[in-house]
């Protein structure tokens, strides 16, 4: 199960450093890492969004478990910013956990689950906030 904890998923923390990971982490993690390019020396980059490898229908957050029977309620509560696909698929962006959660309500998956370090939180809200609806979304679940 992903677990997302402050700012780390599975043990991986936002902000560290690509030479303090070392490669079994790198090879064998189950998300993917992206690192910043403001560092001449590769190894000195950061890491700036850690994402789910694969999909999964649940994840903990701050150690409480997010699955499709209290996804809407987490949503309610929460009151993420929010964007439909073409393909009706859900963009959630949750500021307050730097968290996007790529939702597929008809499969009852979770298509992807990203934190983001807060030096690039504006391509994540920004985008959101310009996407949003006013209106309630009416859930799927």
């Amino acid at each position: 199960m992903l677990k997302i904890l402050n700012n780390s998923l599975n043990g991986i923390t936002l902000g560290q450093r690509k030479v303090d990971l070392d490669d079994a982490t790198l090879d064998e993690s189950s998300c993917s890492l992206e690192f910043d390019r403001k560092h001449k020396i590769q190894s000195d980059s950061q890491v700036i969004t850690l994402s789910s490898s694969e999909t999964c229908d649940e994840f903990s957050l701050n150690g409480k478990i997010i699955n499709f029977s209290n996804l809407e309620k987490f949503v309610e509560e929460e009151n993420p910013l929010v964007e439909i696909s073409d393909e009706e698929k859900y963009f959630y962006t949750f500021p307050q956990y730097n968290l996007v959660l790529y939702v597929d309500y008809k499969d009852k998956l979770f298509l992807q689950v990203l934190i983001y370090d807060e030096s690039i939180k504006d391509l994540y809200e920004i985008a959101g906030k310009n996407t949003q609806t006013s209106k309630k979304v009416n859930l799927k679940v």
